[in-house]
């Protein structure tokens, strides 16, 4: 049963001056056209001059006289019934001895603007005339009942042929919304046909896809399809109107329209989401906590796992990371700003036995796992929710990281600030235990020892400068010119808000400075240390305990990137010194300073165990050249 069809046809058009004279037999019937009888101004000399070098037509415009043209006969012939230029309509004969032809251009140049028409009669007109272009596009929305289910559909189909040519080209674009009345399920489809190849796609239970087509202008909110200022826009939207297209799908779905007005407001297109939402959870009797929409729009975990659960949506959800316990499920319902994915990662130093480990982490940490920001999404496919990295840690390890991680919390901490800064748990452990398994193929002994976040640092920094030796099999040292040196380390003073701020930037030089700076920024700045290629300075403040790590490139002097603490961008305090010392660079370029004078190396033992020189192509090391420090 088809409850609403919304449908608008319009073609907008686009006409050449057509300076040529056809036949008096009748329209196309003869085959040439005579250029001449008609009086030319200087302006169209330029446009015969132009067709006389494409063409080599001898014509002439004689200037600043209103007498006929002065040429011979030019031949304009029809299309061929059989040849590879059978598309178009018109053209020239180029040579009488060849006998080749060649298109003809529309050398007379447009109308102003093109124009936008719903009457048939002009459509008619210039459908299938050569000299004019035409787009004629076709808008259908419609909402249908079938077999217990709502289906509504927007479509534009758009059909253009160009100037001077004999077919339309087609293009056509439709999305529909399904939602089953019974089940609750809805699926997204999509279909375009472009050069009449259908592509088709159709997803189940996806929000994302929702989220999609309702910012989207091909589906609720046409209007801006038709300039405003344009003398149809109203004739439009009273055919295609959004308001009746919104309200006839809410009626069906038993939500109160009258909230949706305006589509082009986040806060109606939310609603509407959020309608959408309800009326899934309500058909599948999911059994939600108090603040849901976004654990069913970024989490939904899909049938199965609600069957197993009772239809209880966070433990379903748990279940599907495959972290369902029930300290989770109270840990996640009192805060369901938690972003699941990222605990399930922390779970993964733990294995099977998080539980017991979970249990002793403080309260306030749990702020750590919450999302970075509204619009954050973290979870993956269903399928892929489950795929982790095993770790494969000691007892003592895993206590040792509870001990740091509620060392986080600081001994003076306030109610609103109360951790330390770090970006993510997940991320501040991954990257300390990968090098701990690096440096057990030298020493099997060695273990994560550290039980807070002071001696964790500490410890970071150790093996950051093992890991950087390790990859580089030997240690350098970059050897400067000292006018180099005194130029880019000289410091830079300036007030900034009514306070003076005082910055001293400094060359990387060593390995160890290198692997220094990783740690205490938390990036991976030390890679880079026999990055021959770059500039590495760190513009320190408040005695170093603030910083901007930032690489120049040493041939052009060009800054490649400049990072604050876990690869953030810089506080605004920093601009006018990151600017100054770009400039000092720059500077140096151009007396070709930059390039280091020396490099001393020398081999490196670890644990008594010599540590291989990497191979080497072309004379320069190979090294992992990640994205951002």
């Amino acid at each position: 049963m088809e409850l609403l069809h919304q449908r608008f046809n319009y073609a907008i058009i686009s006409v050449a001056k057509d300076y040529c004279t056809l036949d008096e037999r009748g329209r196309y019937s003869k085959s040439y056209v005579q250029l001449g009888n008609q009086n030319f101004t200087d302006a169209d000399s330029d446009l015969f001059d132009s067709l006389d070098k494409v063409f080599d037509i001898p014509i002439k415009v004689l200037s600043q006289t209103k007498r006929p043209l002065d040429t011979s006969l030019a031949e304009m012939v029809l299309y061929p019934k059989k040849g590879k230029q059978r598309t178009q309509s018109f053209y020239l004969e180029d040579d009488a001895k060849s006998g080749t032809r060649i298109p003809i251009m529309m050398f007379n140049g447009f109308r102003e603007g093109n124009f936008l028409t719903t009457d048939d009669r002009h459509i008619k007109k210039h459908y299938g005339r050569p000299f004019s272009s035409i787009t004629v596009v076709t808008i259908d929305r419609t909402v249908k009942l079938e077999n217990g289910k709502l289906v509504c559909k927007a479509a534009k189909t758009t059909r253009y042929r160009g100037f001077n040519k004999k077919y339309f080209k087609k293009k056509y674009h439709s999305e529909s919304l399904t939602f089953d009345m019974v089940t609750g399920n809805f699926t997204v489809g999509e279909t375009n046909v472009h050069r009449g190849k259908p592509s088709t796609r159709f997803r189940k239970n996806l929000f994302a896809l929702i989220e999609r087509i309702i910012v989207s202008n091909n589906f609720f909110n046409f209007k801006n399809t038709v300039n405003k200022n344009d003398t149809h826009y109203f004739e439009f939207i009273k055919e295609i109107d959004d308001g009746k297209f919104v309200k006839c799908i809410l009626e069906q779905l038993g939500k109160d329209p009258s909230s949706i007005n305006d589509l082009g407001n986040n806060q109606e297109r939310n609603e509407l989401l959020r309608f959408f939402i309800e009326f899934f959870v309500g058909k599948k009797q999911i059994k939600v906590p108090n603040n849901y929409y976004d654990f069913i729009r970024l989490q939904y975990p899909g049938e199965r796992y609600l069957k197993k659960n009772k239809r209880k949506l966070i433990m379903s959800i748990l279940d599907s990371y495959g972290i369902k316990s029930k300290l989770l499920n109270k840990l996640v319902h009192e805060n369901p700003l938690i972003d699941i994915s990222e605990l399930k990662h922390f779970a993964s130093f733990f294995g099977k036995d998080f539980n017991k480990y979970f249990g002793n982490l403080n309260e306030n940490v749990l702020k750590l796992f919450q999302k970075k920001d509204a619009s954050y999404v973290s979870a993956g496919p269903i399928n892929e929710r489950r795929r982790i990295t095993v770790y494969n840690l000691d007892d003592d390890e895993k206590e040792n990281i509870i001990k740091i991680t509620n060392s986080l919390i600081k001994p003076d901490s306030t109610a609103s600030t109360p951790l330390r800064a770090v970006s993510g748990l997940y991320g501040l452990f991954r990257d300390h235990i990968d090098m701990a398994t690096k440096l057990r193929e030298y020493d099997p002994s060695f273990k994560m020892r550290a039980t807070n976040y002071d001696e964790f640092h500490t410890e970071h920094l150790e093996l950051t400068k093992l890991i950087s030796t390790i990859k580089k099999g030997w240690s350098q040292e970059y050897v400067y010119d000292n006018r180099t040196v005194r130029k880019i380390e000289s410091p830079i003073e300036y007030e900034f808000e009514g306070k003076v701020y005082q910055f001293i930037p400094t060359i990387l030089k060593r390995d160890e400075e290198y692997s220094e700076e990783g740690a205490f920024m938390h990036h991976c700045v030390a890679t880079y240390a026999n990055k021959t290629t770059s500039m590495i300075v760190s513009i320190r403040f408040d005695g170093g305990k603030d910083r901007v790590t930032c690489e120049y490139d040493k041939k052009t002097g060009d800054v490649i990137q400049e990072r604050h603490f876990c690869n953030r961008i810089p506080p605004d305090f920093f601009n006018k010194a990151l600017r100054i010392v770009s400039d000092r660079i720059k500077n140096l370029r151009y007396s070709r300073m930059l390039d280091h004078i020396d490099i001393k190396k020398v081999r490196v033992k670890i644990n008594g165990k010599e540590v291989p020189i990497p191979q080497t192509q072309g004379g320069q090391n190979i090294i992992e050249d990640p994205f951002g420090f």
